[in-house]
């Protein structure tokens, strides 16, 4: 019996047609910017007096930048408006916030690779229940991505089975060509990503490209900056939200008198928390969040000229070197 079996193994595997492939991530590769985050403000959007889960969302992201905790742990956070939305949602979401932000050089990348009859994959960390619309357009064959737990009426903010991260891109692969009984042609398959965490889909192909970075083993490849309303609107989106943050301040200090002024320093609070989600997805983190110090030299100014506070030389000293080192940490060539 299980001599039978292995050469039925074997006969299935040589007689699985091989094929070109071109696997891509998603954010920040074909796509400019990270679709969570533009899900997260979609959803604040879509639910504003839902702000107040900014804090906790902003703690679980830090817990996984330190390693405190995995992705599944830290994602289901981010999708916390999921059960609220419908399935029109997701589309008017991919319609208008995922559509416009496609990177048209990556774009003519993939349609290059089509006429030359590649099946085009898009591999993704990111929820399938939006990234899933992507196949509307023509030369998208298939879209793996994590997937959420679908209840009788709606999604839920938790991943079903495993995050579509590292070798589960791998994993997903696999099970793709097994559905189509088809095999990675290695010598002319190629993959695209902007991030060194997929080496493992890099290595089932021959040619591969990093985007927006530098490693000895994958080719690297720029796409060109395309123009928008300003080229450091990101950052002023940062600027912003530290303003309204130190004005939400402002306001609770009057909060405990008036019932008003707390009222307003919430929505000033939840109007920064929008913003900071825009200017974090057109700017990288570490160019993009030192901004958010700006507070305290706003929080300084306003007790200064409405406040009248002193300010001391010590605190002349300490905006000094705060403003200088948003200005070391944000500034990038």
């Amino acid at each position: 019996m299980c001599r039978h079996h292995s050469i039925a193994e074997r006969f299935r595997v040589h007689t699985m047609t091989k094929t070109k492939f071109a696997f891509w991530d998603v954010d920040h590769t074909f796509l400019r910017g990270d679709s969570m985050l533009l899900f997260l403000q979609y959803g604040l959007w879509k639910r504003p007096w839902t702000f107040y889960r900014m804090l906790p969302i902003f703690w679980k992201a830090l817990q996984f930048k330190l390693g405190f905790i995995t992705a599944e742990e830290a994602k289901p956070s981010f999708f916390y408006a999921m059960s609220a939305l419908s399935e029109e949602d997701l589309e008017h979401f991919f319609d208008t916030k995922l559509y416009p932000r496609i990177c048209q050089d990556a774009y003519q990348e993939i349609r290059r690779l089509k006429s030359e009859d590649y099946i085009v994959v898009l591999v993704s960390a990111s929820p399938h229940v939006y990234l899933k619309h992507f196949k509307k357009l023509p030369e998208i064959d298939e879209v793996l991505a994590t997937k959420l737990t679908l209840t009788e009426n709606s999604y839920i903010p938790c991943i079903e089975g495993r995050n579509c991260y590292g070798e589960e891109k791998v994993a997903q692969i696999h099970r793709f060509l097994e559905r189509r009984g088809q095999t990675i042609d290695y010598e002319h398959s190629c993959a695209y990503s902007d991030s060194i965490s997929d080496i493992p889909m890099f290595t089932l192909v021959h040619h591969r490209y990093l985007v927006r970075g530098q490693h000895p083993e994958l080719e690297p490849v720029k796409w060109k900056k395309e123009s928008r309303l300003h080229p450091h609107i990101g950052k002023i989106w940062m600027v912003i939200s530290a303003l309204m943050t130190a004005t939400g301040q402002l306001f609770w200090t009057w909060g405990a008198e008036s019932i008003f002024y707390l009222g307003l320093g919430f929505l000033c609070y939840g109007g920064g928390a929008i913003f900071m989600i825009r200017g974090l997805s057109l700017e990288k983190l570490s160019v993009a969040y030192p901004m958010m110090c700006l507070s305290y030299v706003f929080a300084i100014g306003y007790g200064y000229w409405i406040l009248h506070e002193p300010i001391t030389l010590n605190k002349l000293i300490a905006l000094i070197l705060i403003v200088s080192g948003v200005f070391l940490l944000s500034h990038e060539r």
